[in-house]
Formats: C-alpha cells, structure tokens, sequence
C-alpha cells in the first residue's frame, strides 16, 4: 500500500515537560507535527487525555439527535428509542473499550447526551421532570456501566483466545493454586503511577476482572 506523504502527520507522544524535539521525514518530505490526530475513529493526543475525543463524540452526538429531533417529532417513545439506540447511542460507544473516560467531568459529559436523548425519546421537556425516571421508563441503562461490561467482553474475547492477539505482550497469567477458585482466569496486575496507564484497558479491566 502506498504512503500519501502530503497526508502524513507525526505525533509526539510523552508525559515529558521537556520531550525531544525531532522532526521526521518520510521520502524526503518532511512530515507536519500534530499535537493530536484521529485513527480509526478515535481523537488521540499527545499527552493521551480524553477530554478531546470526548467533545469530538459528544458534538456528533447532538447533531445526530438534532436531526432525528426534526424526522421524528410525532413518533411514538417506541420509534424513538429505536432511533437512538441505532443512530445516536453507538456514535458515543464506538471504540469504547479502549477510551473508557475515568474523569467525573468526561463521564457526566457523555451521560448528558442519553439524558438529552431522554427528553426527547418522551417529548418531555419540562424541568420539573426528573431525567432519572424518564430513563427508567426508556430502560437505558447508563453509558458508563455500558462501557464497563464491553471491556469486560472485550477482555474476555482476549483470553479465550478469539482474537488473533499475542496477549502474552500484555498480561502474565497468574497460577491460581485452589482448587475451587472463583476465577481461574486471573492476571498478575499492573504497577502504574501515570494515570493514562493506571486507566487504560488492560490495567483498568484486569483490576474489575
């Protein structure tokens, strides 16, 4: 596969206050340095924070739900909730098991779109409704537990095997000596002091497995 190098960026990523500088060529062309880039659907940046992607997520949400707003202004609760688990809930869940935000202000900003999407599922605008109620009526559960049970799927796809994954580069299994153990499937955990490690998928979800 060919390279464009015009659409060729490099990134530094590092926790350093004082990383190296180097600039890079490819071809002779040297590359545009970027302090965050998009692959494969996800924002990454240079310090491995969220917080853009979440944005990025959360206004692609809104515009979504915008326009079903607009499609769908006299559908049933029925109709809506089926758009909104179809159109508007996976733009907030793609990927989700490698950006599980650990920061309150991430994890309420994207709960805030479920609960917009709540008003919305039951034409129910009035600020003396509670929002809570209205997404027990809907049975949406929050996005947050969502995210926790895929990257315990995801986790659990690693270790039966069904990815072709060399997950030895990630994990060490741990011997589990009794015999009626509850989980024989347990990890030797991380030491992590940088919270981008300390929250990531392996250290995150081996610590809840």
């Amino acid at each position: 596969m060919a390279v464009n190098i015009n659409k060729s960026v490099f990134c530094r990523i590092t926790n350093k206050k004082n990383p190296l500088q180097y600039n890079y060529r490819v071809q002779g062309v040297q590359l545009q340095h970027v302090t965050h880039f998009k692959y494969l659907g996800v924002t990454i940046t240079s310090d491995l924070q969220l917080g853009r992607h979440v944005n990025n997520i959360c206004n692609a949400a809104y515009q979504k739900l915008k326009y079903l707003k607009g499609k769908l202004h006299n559908a049933s609760p029925e109709v809506k909730i089926m758009a909104y688990k179809s159109v508007v809930r996976p733009s907030v869940e793609y990927a989700s098991s490698v950006w599980d935000p650990y920061r309150k202000t991430q994890i309420q900003k994207l709960e805030k779109v479920q609960r917009r999407a709540a008003r919305f599922i039951f034409s129910n605008y009035d600020r003396n409704q509670s929002v809570t109620e209205l997404l027990e009526k809907a049975n949406l559960e929050s996005l947050q537990n969502r995210r926790k049970i895929a990257r315990l799927s995801t986790y659990y796809q690693l270790i039966s095997n069904h990815y072709n994954i060399d997950t030895s580069r990630y994990f060490r299994p741990r011997v589990v000596r009794q015999l009626r153990a509850k989980n024989t499937r347990q990890a030797i955990p991380f030491r992590s002091t940088v919270d981008c490690h300390k929250h990531s998928f392996f250290v995150k979800t081996l610590e809840e497995w």
